[in-house]
């Protein structure tokens, strides 16, 4: 429903989301203009993990493998 995109923009913070569910973006996205942070907060319909992958770059940290230090 978007509540922590909608909370971080009223902090300040420009916010994105993404989710795989069209009735749960529509939400987010009606709840952000209902809080006015509309202009601060995208939601995008999409699968994250699909998303992140897509742009070169992994969900989750990689551990570095190799010797100590290098």
């Amino acid at each position: 429903d978007g509540r922590i995109l909608v909370e971080a923009a009223r902090r300040g913070a420009r916010a994105v989301g993404v989710d795989i569910d069209p009735v749960r973006v529509r939400e987010a996205r009606e709840n952000a203009r209902a809080a006015g942070v509309s202009d601060r907060v995208e939601v995008r319909l999409g699968d994250l993990f699909e998303t992140v992958n897509a742009r070169g770059a992994h969900p989750w940290p990689q551990p570095r493998c190799g010797r100590a230090g290098g």
